[in-house]
């Protein structure tokens, strides 16, 4: 063992001390040149800071948006085919952060009051601040409101299959009611899709993802509140699950929120009717967000669109009594006012279909729209449904 500071001895030959001293002297001149590169690389990026710093106008940022943004993804995907042949399971869904399953009643507290009024404004986080149009700011994505629907009380088939819609409308919907148990059941696939505030005119891309919220205070499980509360007023028996599926992301939120429908169908035989409730969010040619919201008097009200699956994995008998369902609410609707409802959507895509022997997804406007539109066509639907299944 050597002592501290003692000499070690050298046991290699001349000619390869020599090549060892070379190779400790390149060692010792390789960081000093890194040090060097790097203070070069500095000097350069300085320069460039100044020169961008000069650009004050925006323009150029903008002409680079403009490039970019014929390359991004959609701005929202609802991901409707995900996991087709995740199959039935028993398995009891999530419980909500009060160890509660969701199950809303009506309270006399209820905002809606039984009005078309919508209640209080509950707005999501302002992303873009409201101000005139001549005030949106370069690389913005404006706000265009949505054009009146065409042949609403119609279908729009994305599907292979024919459809007779006459037939459809002539089939007798069962008043299915129940002794004891709920009835219908409502549930939100993607629960924190939720709104923007009254006045909004654009969106700003760094203000991260559009109209999503994980309050159930702004979010679409509102609008579900408003719909549990008036069917149960109107003697629906109704059951509102409150649990976010897209809780850990949009990709498998059908997954889960299949699980939850097997589920409770299972635990409630009564059940008879399944609501999923959604909101929409659509471009236009320009990449333009819609809101989907249209003036009827003095109320501003968000559009509803019904989507029935129509995909091939589903039996022609659970498609034709979604549809027929789809069919009649949507008139309804119409007679309210005729641009208060798309035509009927039938999808290729699978959502929670083929577990009851209605089931429906339900959009109530888009990420443009606000909240306080979206409940007041929530409580119109309401009373469609109401009269459609309890008259």
């Amino acid at each position: 063992m050597y002592r501290e500071n003692e000499q070690i001895p050298t046991l290699l030959p001349p000619s390869r001390l020599n090549g060892e001293v070379r190779m400790r002297r390149k060692k010792i001149r390789l960081p000093i040149r890194a040090a060097a590169l790097l203070l070069l690389i500095a000097g350069i990026l300085s320069i460039l800071a100044v020169g961008i710093g000069k650009i004050s106008d925006g323009s150029v940022k903008g002409a680079i948006f403009d490039k970019l943004s014929g390359f991004l993804p959609p701005l929202d995907s609802t991901f409707s085919d995900e996991g087709k042949d995740s199959g039935h399971t028993s398995e009891p869904p999530r419980d909500t952060p009060d160890g509660s399953l969701g199950v809303l009643l009506p309270t006399p507290e209820d905002s809606i009051g039984g009005s078309f009024d919508g209640g209080e404004t509950t707005t999501s986080p302002d992303v873009s601040g409201s101000v005139p149009d001549t005030d949106i700011p370069s690389g913005a994505i404006q706000i265009a409101d949505a054009p009146p629907p065409e042949s609403a009380g119609g279908i729009e088939n994305m599907t292979h299959r024919s459809f007779d819609t006459e037939y459809l409308k002539a089939m007798k919907t069962s008043v299915l009611r129940a002794d004891s148990g709920p009835v219908c059941l409502i549930i939100h696939t993607h629960a924190t899709e939720s709104y923007l505030p009254d006045g909004t005119k654009y969106f700003l891309p760094s203000s991260g993802e559009l109209a999503r919220s994980s309050s159930d205070s702004e979010n679409v499980v509102s609008v579900g509140k408003v719909i549990a509360d008036t069917l149960n007023e109107g003697g629906i028996p109704t059951l509102h699950v409150t649990l976010h599926h897209d809780a850990d992301g949009a990709g498998r939120a059908y997954v889960s929120s299949r699980s939850t429908v097997a589920y409770y169908l299972s635990k409630y035989p009564s059940i008879k009717y399944v609501i999923d409730v959604h909101r929409s969010a659509d471009t236009d040619a320009d990449r333009n967000i819609i809101r989907d919201s249209f003036t009827d008097g003095d109320l501003s009200l968000a559009r509803i669109r019904l989507t029935v699956s129509g995909g091939s994995s589903l039996a022609d008998g659970s498609v034709n009594a979604n549809l027929s369902l789809a069919l009649k609410v949507n008139d309804l609707l119409c007679d309210y006012s005729s641009s208060l409802a798309h035509p009927v959507l039938i999808s290729d895509a699978v959502y929670c279909d083929g577990y009851a022997p209605r089931t429906l997804k339900i959009d109530i406007g888009s990420c443009a729209s606000t909240l306080t539109e979206a409940k007041r066509s929530a409580r119109i639907l309401s009373e469609a449904l109401i009269f459609l299944l309890g008259s």
